[in-house]
């Protein structure tokens, strides 16, 4: 066979399967289309999911520095709460001392005061109104 021949022959069944490489063509471009469509949805999807990890990693620093600042708020409330314990036990202690002194200055007054009125004027009622009266104030004693 000639080359003249091997194409009119070839060219026969070419024409023949023109609609068929002309579907093929169709095939191929939709195909091609198919992928152009894809690769920018997958480019699409891909922006859209650094975002989201952006996103994810902003949030996860803010919730850390809200903890953070939570821990940090906590640790101040404990700080002025053991603060306020210790000025409350040294105002109570302040306070014990200066009534304990109170009752002493007070109790030893009464005693000079009775001892000058009993020298003086020799009374027998004040003097067993004194005896009742001085027990029952050193019973009130302040812990210091």
């Amino acid at each position: 066979m000639s080359v003249v021949e091997r194409s009119s022959s070839t060219s026969a069944p070419v024409r023949e399967t023109d609609p068929l490489l002309k579907d093929l063509n169709e095939k191929k471009q939709s195909f091609r289309k198919n992928v152009v469509s894809l690769a920018a949805e997958l480019k699409e999807v891909r922006n859209r999911l650094a975002s989201q990890e952006q996103s994810f990693a902003k949030e996860t620093e803010t919730r850390h520095e809200a903890v953070l600042c939570v821990l940090v708020f906590y640790r101040m409330q404990k700080i002025r709460q053991e603060s306020w314990k210790r000025r409350l036990a040294d105002c109570r202690r302040d306070w014990k001392r200066e009534m304990a002194s109170f009752r002493f200055q007070l109790l030893l007054l009464i005693s000079t005061s009775w001892s000058w009125m009993v020298s003086d004027h020799n009374l027998q009622p004040l003097k067993q109104l004194r005896r009742q009266v001085l027990p029952q104030l050193s019973q009130h004693s302040f812990n210091v």
